[in-house]
């Protein structure tokens, strides 16, 4: 039965999802990558036309957004958003980071997340080994093989934690969400034109590059009417995005280091997954992650949290830039050589950062 290129279904039985979900996994023979979107550089009128369209109605009337600068993002003015009439209600945002300032949320996400201890990895509670090790013992061995903890390392959950055996999230499973997290996707949501949103629980997850993640759906939360926001950090991914069922049609796209993608309304159901990570990375793409400015170490007493809160500031340019400069050297690595190895590492630890709405759990 063939499938419909529209969002209705092709028939109970038909499965669109999977067939493109294992063509473009495959390794042999390498798959053809023509259909993959490409919204960096897209040019071609014709499918800008079919499968998408920039759009500028979400960032209107903003104003009082272009007045501050917070979590590294350029002006909202500056981002360029693409939404998909075939799928509606999903948004990608193309990497809104400022040069260098996506070497904040690697930090974050790589180290300071597996190092809390109040937070919950794939390998909490395994007797050998201590969660909490994972990024100084790979600064200290300088390896990435089968058995070193980064490279076991699969997930982190932050706020409510998710029970995989359960498949929910509990009251009694939860702690304090990160302050910056918290205000990023405020911001974010904002931007868009969704409203008041109050994130407190997000998983990190950690890919490889042979690695996948299934077609599924995030249908765990108790009310869907709030969005998801994925940003994604490292090497380039294909995302695959489908209905809310596997009869229709899938859409292929790239998403590039700091890449969001959002989903809501009809796409908040709809079944996604990750088929492919690509390599290696083109020069442009490592520079916007090299730092923003050369320092040795952070003032210790400035937090994350503190230096997220601190980014709201006035929206002139010399405020921007003094404040910007001050608080970044306060942020990501302790020092250069941890600087290098977050790099080294990224060249095979590509992860995504999603969080979602407190009422929606």
């Amino acid at each position: 039965m063939a499938c419909s290129a529209k969002l209705e279904p092709a028939g109970v039985n038909a499965d669109c999802f999977t067939p493109e979900f294992k063509r473009l996994k495959g390794r042999k023979p390498s798959p053809n990558f023509d259909s993959v979107i490409d919204l960096h550089c897209a040019t071609d009128t014709a499918i800008l036309n079919q499968h998408f369209q920039e759009s500028t109605v979400h960032l209107l009337n903003k104003t009082d957004l272009n007045d501050i600068s917070i979590c590294g993002l350029k002006q909202v003015k500056d981002w360029r958003v693409f939404e998909f009439p075939k799928f509606p209600g999903f948004f990608v945002i193309l990497n809104p980071f400022i040069d260098g300032y996506q070497r904040y949320w690697v930090s974050r996400c790589l180290r300071d997340f597996p190092l809390d201890k109040s937070n919950v990895t794939n390998m909490t509670g395994q007797s050998d080994l201590d969660q909490h090790d994972v990024w100084q013992r790979y600064l200290e061995k300088n390896t990435f093989e089968k058995g070193d903890p980064l490279k076991r390392l699969r997930w982190t959950t932050l706020g409510y934690h998710y029970d995989w055996n359960l498949k929910e999230y509990s009251e009694k499973n939860k702690a304090e969400f990160p302050t910056d997290v918290h205000l990023l996707s405020q911001y974010l949501s904002k931007a868009l034109g969704f409203g008041d949103y109050c994130a407190e629980a997000a998983i990190v997850n950690f890919y490889h590059l042979d690695s996948t993640l299934a077609g599924h759906t995030d249908h765990s939360e108790k009310d869907f009417r709030a969005p998801l926001f994925s940003i994604s950090f490292g090497q380039t991914a294909i995302f695959l995005l489908g209905g809310q069922t596997k009869s229709i049609e899938p859409l292929a796209l790239y998403l590039r280091s700091g890449d969001i993608c959002v989903m809501s309304g009809p796409s908040r159901l709809a079944f996604h997954a990750i088929p492919r990570i690509l390599q290696p990375w083109s020069a442009e793409e490592a520079q916007k992650l090299k730092d923003a400015f050369d320092y040795k170490r952070r003032p210790s007493t400035v937090s994350p949290e503190q230096l997220c809160r601190m980014q709201a500031v006035s929206s002139s340019t010399e405020t921007r830039e003094n404040d910007s400069t001050s608080l970044h050297k306060s942020v990501v690595e302790e020092t250069n050589y941890q600087i290098e190895k977050t790099l080294e590492c990224l060249d095979f630890t590509p992860f995504d950062l999603t969080f979602q709405h407190q009422e929606s759990i």
